[in-house]
This record gives structure tokens, sequence and C-alpha cells, in this order.
């Protein structure tokens, strides 16, 4: 029984789309939004996975949600550079969960892969 692994995926979707609303660094007091940078090209790529999902095309879902989890680890670090690792930087909630809903989303698509792969050889 279980969650169905299709249903991972929307809670995926759902908890990273709310991640990239709320504050994801902290520097200095200002709360940085990451809606305001890239975060709108991740939430085309929620967007994508959540109609892939829908469709039942986890491999292209799979694809969509690593260059998602790409862009906010590669914007993460270029952030962190420009700022010469200053230790006042704190990462905020925000981050964590985009990167909670995105491994759910990596988990939910290799589950629908693995039970694709088993209906085949039955």
């Amino acid at each position: 029984m279980g969650v169905k692994k299709d249903v991972l995926g929307y809670i995926g979707c759902v908890v990273a789309g709310l991640g990239l609303f709320l504050p994801f660094l902290n520097f200095l007091f200002v709360k940085i939004n990451y809606f305001e940078g890239d975060g709108k090209i991740v939430l085309i790529g929620l967007i994508i996975c959540a109609i892939f999902i829908f469709m039942k095309k986890p491999k292209v879902t799979l694809i969509s949600s690593l260059l998602c989890s790409g862009i906010t680890i590669f914007d993460l670090i270029n952030t962190l550079v420009k700022l010469e690792f200053n230790p006042l930087i704190q990462i905020e909630v925000g981050f964590y969960l985009i990167i909670l809903g995105l491994i759910l989303i990596i988990v939910s698509s290799i589950l629908i892969i693995k039970e694709q792969k088993i209906k085949k050889i039955s």
C-alpha cells in the first residue's frame, strides 16, 4: 500500500513551490526571496513536473526536477561566492523547502520508472 507515487510527486511540487515564496537567504537582516531571481524559471520547471506527473512521463519529470535542483544549488553557491561566504549569511527555510520538494519529485519519478520497468518485465 503506502502513498501513491504520483501523489508524492505532487506533494513535492507544492512544497517546492511554497519554498519559492519564502525567504531564501538572510543577509544582515535583509531576507532575500528566491522568486525575485531565478525562482520564476524554477516555478515553470515545477509546473512542467506537475504536468508530466499527470501525463505519466516520469523520465521527463526526473530531468526537469534535476534541472531545477541544479539551478537552485548553482544560484545558492553563486550568491555565497559573490558575498565571499560571509558568516552573516544565513540560509533560510525557503531553500530547504525547495530542495525537499525537489527530492520528493525525484524520488517519485525514480519509483515510477522502476514500477514501469517491472510491469514491462512481467
